[in-house]
């Protein structure tokens, strides 16, 4: 249960930074013109510091933010896991943890080590992506520069630009312009073609799945492999790694170029549909996998940390026992060593006076020495 929270009065459109927070963060956009700034418990802290327009945010323990729905956000050099909900705008840099987006306008995200999951996005910008990337019901324009990771595409329509991938590669219901060059992996498109240019060039194989009402013209070519098509192409011109051929009237343009793989090209069917939707299902229970073993390594870690601050409290309270032990010591020695030292001093006063009364030394005398031993 939320415990503790700040609210800032900012107006509709401020800007928030999370620098170098280690925990997870969420986002949140509502409508109210006021930021609220959310703790799981009271004993827990965050630093921020009020700038011109917005807020500068760091935290080591989770928070969760609800913002102004215009807000633009910025995290920086942050681990844990990264929710954002129904944004304005969103920059990711340098952040190590799973992305979740659902519903932001427009994204850049830049040097990211995790899995990226992107719904409803208006633009997005992916440079330097070290894990899987999934994008579902994106506009306008999509493009992604540098993964190390493979890239699921659904329902996009705009624009789809991919370079420099290393993985697998999935396109499925796009409706628009795609672009994929610069790939090693293998790639699978699908879906009903009626415009747009489509050009994907790649070093692994390639599955085309078109619905047979699609209006597209292929050309496909396997420079070192093979192409099987079982489509009904009107105007087939086929050689042995190469087939061009029209679905409909052509309007679309489908270019496949695998360079060191084949090409496979069929009618897409029911069997296809439910085979990507158990990928889909294998996929969501991998990242769910995933979740669990970082959950349990930093479960791990804490426990670790929890018995290295039991076991120094336990030295620094034996350490204290010890000293308080010394102390006692030394205190009856001074104690032992002020009662010699009376008792000496008594029976030097003893003496004095029985010299004095066997009349060994004078009164004068005997009053001079007591008074040199202190009495």
């Amino acid at each position: 249960m939320t415990r503790k929270s700040k609210t800032f009065r900012l107006g509709p459109r401020p800007r928030l930074v999370f620098r170098s927070c280690t925990a997870d963060v969420r986002i949140r956009g509502w409508d109210k013109e006021q930021v609220e700034l959310l703790l799981r418990q009271e004993s827990e802290t965050m630093s921020v510091r009020e700038v011109e327009g917005g807020l500068e945010i760091s935290t080591t323990v989770p928070l969760t933010a609800n913002v102004p729905a215009e807000t633009t956000a910025a995290v920086e050099d942050c681990t844990g896991d990264l929710r954002v909900e129904a944004l304005d705008e969103l920059f990711v840099n340098k952040h190590r943890g799973d992305l979740s987006l659902s519903q932001v306008k427009r994204i850049e995200i830049a040097a990211v080590y995790g899995d990226v999951g992107v719904r409803g996005s208006q633009s997005l910008h992916v440079t330097t992506l070290n894990g899987d990337l999934q994008v579902r019901g994106a506009g306008g324009k999509v493009a992604v520069v540098g993964v190390r990771g493979d890239v699921s595409l659904k329902e996009t329509s705009g624009q789809v630009s991919l370079h420099s991938v290393t993985g697998d590669v999935s396109i499925l219901d796009s409706d628009g312009d795609v672009e994929i060059h610069d790939l090693n992996g293998d790639v699978e498109f699908g879906g009903n073609l009626q415009s747009g240019q489509c050009s994907i060039e790649t070093n692994g194989n390639v599955a085309v799945y078109l619905d047979p009402s699609s209006n597209a013209h292929l050309e496909l070519e396997a420079p070192h492999g093979r192409v099987a098509c079982t489509l009904k192409l009107g105007g087939a011109q086929e050689s042995a790694h190469r087939l061009t051929g029209a679905l409909g009237n052509g309007a679309a343009q489908l270019k496949v170029v695998a360079h060191n793989g084949d090409i496979k090209a069929h009618q897409r069917r029911a069997t296809k549909v439910r085979h990507e939707s158990e990928r889909e299902r294998a996929r969501a229970e991998a990242r769910t996998r995933r979740e669990a073993e970082r959950a349990q390594r930093r479960a791990e870690k804490l426990r670790r940390k929890g018995e290295r601050l039991e076991e120094k409290a336990r030295r620094r309270s034996e350490r204290l026992a010890q000293k308080a032990q010394q102390r006692r010591r030394r205190s009856m020695r001074v104690a032992a060593q002020a009662r010699v030292a009376k008792k000496n001093l008594e029976q030097e006063r003893l003496a004095v006076l029985r010299m004095l009364a066997e009349s060994k030394i004078s009164a004068e005398q005997a009053e001079t020495l007591l008074e040199a031993l202190g009495g």
